[in-house]
């Protein structure tokens, strides 16, 4: 199939560095560009990588999946381009290990190919550019805005836009690939720092706790919505985590969920506006756990559940530490009567906290304001619980 705007037809050169449609990439193969300069490699560490000349070493690396020894336990794997426009990387129990989540966009059939520049491109029929290892091809070849064409730049990408999927085992990243968002096996959503990823020395910035949380077995999806709301659903379609942030007054599809170069996982609304932060932010449907903190934007202020049952707000730069200064307590030092304890919000509007059997402190604010609310740790040294229209329920007043 030709393309008009292009001088070369898509679908009728040699297969030699390209992976069509229905086709898969065995484990220990590879597809080479036409000048023979760069080759896609599907290693038997499970690592798809992209090399600069045959000689595959760590110096040649111009772009990989980062999942070495993703599949260890059920290999081979293999490299399959899907009818619905999915490129997919599958253990031998077919179990998905990495994709590029472009599934049903643009028109099949599809085609991967290896091309001259060192850029490796999933194309539709129609010539356009469903996922690229190298950001500089869509700008030429898509039909939509720049500002929203980054989006689809998955391996390399920071970005989830709506109505786009995370799936289970994979991961976005910051542009300077220091810190990386990974929805795991095990139902948790974890933002990493680590100049290689993934590696046993990354450090954990944040997680959902949602370890072995999810109602069903089977992988996990995380979802950035048409409403803004950022969920995370089990293998049956049931939500069990989400960041409360649905939100009807700006256009529908114009979310995204980004990580950022600051640390930050931020989803933005149609006017840029931050919604959700999730180092600082507790919702509805989350909780905060024993020896689990949230931390404000700007770093300097931290509120910590801690081991003894109170729930603790410290200024510090460099956290946990010390020489934390505490800010504001909830004075439940050893209340709970069965450990552990976890903070939650309730439906009408309180916030607790609780042990196994019961609620041993609240705000007592239950029937003020309208659902859903959200607690945020603010850069003035403010904790406060927000109700939907962003009406003050409740704060600790320790703003500076």
């Amino acid at each position: 199939m030709c393309s008009s705007s292009t001088s070369f037809c898509l679908f009728q050169r040699k297969n030699t560095n390209g992976l069509r449609t229905g086709r898969v990439l065995k484990s220990n193969s590879h597809l080479s560009s036409p000048n023979k300069l760069y080759y896609l490699t599907l290693q038997d560490d499970d690592n798809l990588v992209l090399y600069r000349g045959k000689n595959f070493i760590s110096k040649n690396i111009l772009w990989a999946s980062n999942t070495v020894n993703e599949a260890q336990l059920s290999r081979p794997t293999q490299l399959r381009v899907q009818s619905d426009g999915n490129l997919v990387l599958y253990d031998s129990k077919n179990h998905v290990v990495w994709s590029t989540n472009t599934q049903g966009k643009g028109d099949g059939p599809y085609q991967l190919l290896v091309e001259d520049d060192g850029d490796v491109v999933l194309y539709d029929s129609t010539n356009e550019v469903m996922w690229s290892s190298n950001g500089h091809r869509i700008w030429y070849h898509s039909r939509l805005a720049p500002s929203r064409v980054n989006c689809y730049l998955v391996a390399k990408s920071n970005c989830l836009r709506a109505g786009h999927t995370l799936n289970s085992n994979s991961h976005l990243s910051s542009p300077n690939q220091l810190y990386h968002l990974k929805l795991q096996n095990d139902d948790n959503l974890v933002l990493y720092r680590s100049k290689i990823f993934p590696s046993e020395n990354a450090q954990v910035i944040w997680s959902s706790n949602t370890w072995n949380e999810a109602p069903s077995t089977g992988p996990t999806q995380l979802k950035m919505q048409y409403d803004g709301n950022l969920v995370l659903y089990d293998s049956k379609g049931r939500p069990f985590w989400a960041s409360n942030t649905y939100d009807h007054e700006h256009d529908e599809g114009s979310y995204k969920l980004l990580v950022e170069d600051d640390e930050n996982v931020v989803v933005y609304n149609s006017i840029k506006k931050r919604s959700w932060m999730p180092g600082n932010c507790l919702g509805m449907d989350s909780v905060l756990k024993s020896n689990s903190y949230l931390s404000s934007p700007n770093q300097l202020y931290h509120l910590k559940l801690q081991n003894d049952d109170n729930l603790v707000l410290y200024r510090c730069k460099n956290f946990p530490s010390e020489n934390a200064q505490v800010i504001w307590t909830s004075n439940t030092w050893k209340k709970a009567k069965l450990r552990p304890t976890r903070l939650v919000i309730t439906e009408d509007g309180s916030m607790a906290l609780c042990d196994a059997y019961h609620s041993f402190w609240s705000t007592n604010t239950q029937g003020k304001g309208q659902s859903p609310y959200q607690l945020l740790v603010e850069d003035d040294g403010n904790v406060v619980l927000y109700d939907s229209m962003d009406e003050v329920i409740w704060s600790t007043g320790t703003h500076h």
